[in-house]
């Protein structure tokens, strides 16, 4: 068995190719790891590639001796394409702008050089930490499902509820068979008979009993990211890292070099992103929460939550514009920007056109997202974490992309106009909103289907399943294989 293993970056993951190589001794297994001094390399067939280094196209191989590409390979990965041009704006923050030709050249190189190790060294399975979404794991991934060779990878959103996936579309379908399951078990019992396990209990509780913050622990500031003095520190580490990192002597292009520079120069020095602010809080107003609206919140970009999960809804302008046409004359589309959003992943004219629509709202990054959702009539999201916390607060969701709680009742899933049409038909006239006991059924079929834990240090602070973690992870890994 050959292996591609990919992104266990995180210290309680980085065990784990060591054990799977330990126990499989593959012949050939290929590690992407951001460690340039991986000890892994120097075993018997093992390949160790830096993550940084390969996603700027660095890849250490002879371009005349291996297969080209073909246009039957080619046209199986349109979809792949397409979304791997737009996930390389993830790496702009570092490198300045990338045009089309750059993009698409680095993404032939990507095809062509995991093309040539699939086939070469008969991989056999592909396990990646994460969903992959950097732009070389999502290419590999891709062919992956071309060759119908097996994939295996891992998501977080929520403390200690790791979901384990084969594939990004459809979204952990067994969720939604698991939920069906429950529903017919459950269909004559009250909402206190549902019994959660204490990880589920837990989320519950922080959703729905005065005093929990249910703010998830990826939006709440740290403390060196509060004040001017952290963030200056923050500036100082950044500057030191400039210097370390091997891939940018490889750069020849002087003008891509001087375009870096003078980028990650505007960044650290937050001029951009305070201009971008600037200009959206301008044209915010206070939102009349008695008013009849829509919620819609703007996620992060670029992210995994809309590139991929998002699909052609990347583009967040589709949502507002889909909505802005179809609701009632008196309803109104409360839009509030992700407050940990930077000028990376925007336009001022991205804010211009959102302002332009008749109907639509633009509220301040500081105002209470809580406000906004227990006082709307829905909440719109491409796959946000205010869904979640509607269907809580008994708020029918229209959902424009594909994540966890997708299945649930209340959520309204949209690809045409006809989809939102319907959905708006149902929320307003109909009064349809989500029970408190179907959400808890649901949270219920969640938590015995993910495992328990976390593979993302970010969400190590809200853990109660520390020791043993890894283990844990790597007991599933290994079932999955066997």
């Amino acid at each position: 068995m050959n292996f591609i293993l990919n992104g266990f970056h995180d210290s309680n993951l980085k065990p784990i190719p060591a054990k799977l190589i330990s126990d499989y001794k593959p012949v050939h297994c290929f590690i992407i790891d951001n460690d340039y001094k991986t000890v892994l390399s120097a075993l018997p067939g093992v390949t160790s590639l830096h993550f940084k280094d390969i996603s700027l196209g660095f890849y250490p191989v002879n371009w005349l001796d291996i297969e080209p590409l073909d246009s039957m390979l080619l046209n199986k990965l349109d979809n792949c394409e397409v979304t791997v041009l737009r996930m390389m704006e993830r790496m702009e923050p570092y490198i300045g702008t990338i045009n089309y030709p750059k993009r698409k050249e680095l993404y032939l190189k990507h095809v062509r050089y995991w093309n040539h190790i699939i086939k070469t060294y008969q991989i056999s399975c592909f396990i990646s930490g994460n969903i992959p979404h950097e732009n070389y794991d999502y290419v590999i991934y891709c062919l992956c499902k071309v060759y119908g060779i097996k994939t295996l990878f891992f998501h977080q959103t929520i403390p200690d509820f790791i979901i384990p996936l084969d594939q990004i579309h459809p979204f952990f379908p067994e969720l939604e068979k698991e939920y069906k399951k429950l529903r017919t078990e459950y269909v004559n019992c009250s909402i206190d008979e549902i019994e959660l396990g204490d990880r589920a209990q837990h989320v519950f509780n922080s959703q729905v009993m005065p005093g929990y913050n249910p703010t998830p622990v990826y939006m709440k500031k740290t403390g060196l990211t509060k004040h001017i003095s952290g963030k200056l520190i923050l500036f100082g580490k950044s500057i030191l890292k400039l210097f370390k990192i091997s891939n940018y002597k490889k750069i020849s292009d002087i003008s891509l070099l001087r375009i870096f520079l003078n980028r990650m120069i505007n960044r650290l020095l937050f001029i951009k992103d305070y201009r971008y602010k600037r200009f959206y809080e301008s044209r915010c107003k206070v939102p009349d929460l008695s008013k009849n609206y829509i919620y819609l919140t703007l996620h992060l970009q670029p992210e995994l939550s809309t590139c991929p999960l998002a699909g052609v809804f990347v583009e967040q302008l589709l949502i507002a514009q889909m909505i802005s046409h179809s609701v009632p004359p008196d309803f109104l589309i409360y839009v509030k920007e992700n407050p940990k959003q930077k000028s990376w992943g925007r336009t001022l004219n991205f804010y211009r056109e959102m302002a332009k629509l008749p109907n639509v709202v633009l509220v301040s990054r500081k105002f209470d997202t809580y406000k906004l959702i227990q006082n709307c009539k829905a909440i719109a999201t491409a796959t946000g974490t205010a869904g979640w916390e509607g269907l809580f607060r008994q708020k029918p969701v229209i959902m424009f992309g594909e994540f966890y709680y997708q299945y649930a009742d209340g959520v309204f899933r949209i690809q045409t106009i006809n989809d939102l049409k319907n959905a708006i038909e149902q929320i307003v006239n109909q009064k349809v909103i989500p029970e408190l006991k179907s959400t808890k059924l649901y949270l219920k079929a969640f938590e015995k289907l993910t495992l328990p834990g976390y593979y993302n240090n970010v969400y190590y602070q809200k853990s109660i399943y520390d020791p043993m973690n890894t283990e844990r992870i790597y007991s599933y890994i290994k079932n999955k294989i066997e």
